[in-house]
């Protein structure tokens, strides 16, 4: 059996993140790190990524990207926290890579601007057991 992705044409994350659709010059990856380089100490301080957009995002019920908004906030002693927002979220079948996924974006974003990782908090709209009651019990059997 070959796994193969479905992205539809939305893409993936990482390309919103350093290729904004519609938007190939926009690198808010490359933006926050430069700006986590070169600003002068500001606690307190948040940057944001944003993952959609009505231009190209039209509204679905799925299908489309789910992580929708990211801020990193700057807090004294150079700790970055990493917020994520999302729509809808599968917890069952995709909140762990997410999470892992995340954490090692975190971890990126301090190790080329010199920071400390913080927290990695996680709002999701509408989370949901992908897996359903069955597969979770056979999991925690």
């Amino acid at each position: 059996m070959r796994f193969v992705r479905n992205r539809g044409t939305w893409g993936t994350y990482f390309e919103r993140l350093v290729r904004f659709p519609g938007h190939p010059e926009t690198n808010q990856l490359e933006t926050v790190i430069g700006k986590l380089c070169t600003w002068p100490r500001r606690s307190g301080t948040s940057l944001v990524f944003h993952l959609s957009t009505p231009v190209c995002d039209t509204p679905r019920t799925r299908g489309g990207p789910c992580w929708h908004f990211g801020e990193i906030i700057w807090h004294p002693g150079n700790r970055l926290d990493l917020v994520v927002v999302y729509r809808n979220h599968d917890f069952f079948n995709k909140a762990l890579g997410n999470f892992i996924g995340l954490g090692q974006l975190l971890n990126f974003i301090c190790a080329a601007s010199g920071k400390t990782p913080g927290r990695l908090l996680c709002h999701s709209v509408h989370a949901y057991n992908g897996g359903g009651t069955e597969a979770l019990r056979a999991l925690a059997a």
